[in-house]
């Protein structure tokens, strides 16, 4: 949805980035279906040499990290062109032990902060879930009951036999 939105919006390359686990590879295939023109895996891929393939060199314009992780911060700094835009919505509870300010300062990067949303959001997501824009209902790949909810956590986490891409637990199953 994200990816068709920002297409719609005038982006020409949608490029999703992930880790290789299991469930990363999932969520890497779900991004090609939902409309990424590209996927890189950085454990199987040079993230920033890939990039400067798919990219002529240029770089990304945009860079949205939803990671939380002290590695995707760094990352999203280094894929961004010069002049580009870094928006960190991926919250880490700790002091990053390093940032490279020179390297926001000489690129001249604009970096926004991302966490919540607003009632409107919430509506407009409730209003694309019911009427399953863009297939988003194929996103929640595993369905547990109440009584499954500590399997659902682990199953999300990577912990459990198969990984998963989304879980959503119904009280009433």
């Amino acid at each position: 949805m994200l990816f068709r939105s920002a297409k719609e919006a005038g982006a020409s390359k949608i490029i999703s980035v992930a880790r290789g686990t299991a469930s990363d590879r999932l969520r890497l295939e779900f991004a090609k279906k939902l409309g990424a023109d590209h996927t890189i895996d950085v454990e199987s891929e040079d993230l920033l040499e890939t990039l400067a393939d798919i990219t002529g060199g240029h770089m990304a314009d945009l860079v949205v990290d939803c990671t939380g992780s002290e590695q995707g911060i760094a990352n999203a700094f280094r894929i961004a062109r010069k002049c580009g835009r870094v928006i960190l919505g991926g919250q880490i509870k700790k002091k990053m032990s390093e940032f490279d300010v020179d390297r926001v300062i000489g690129n001249f990067l604009t970096v926004r902060g991302m966490r919540g949303h607003s009632y409107q959001a919430v509506e407009l997501a409730m209003q694309l879930i019911h009427r399953n824009a863009h297939n988003i209902r194929d996103m929640s790949s595993d369905v547990f009951g109440l009584g499954e909810v500590d399997l659902a956590i682990k199953t999300i986490a990577g912990r459990a036999e198969k990984p998963a891409l989304h879980c959503s637990v119904d009280p009433w199953r």
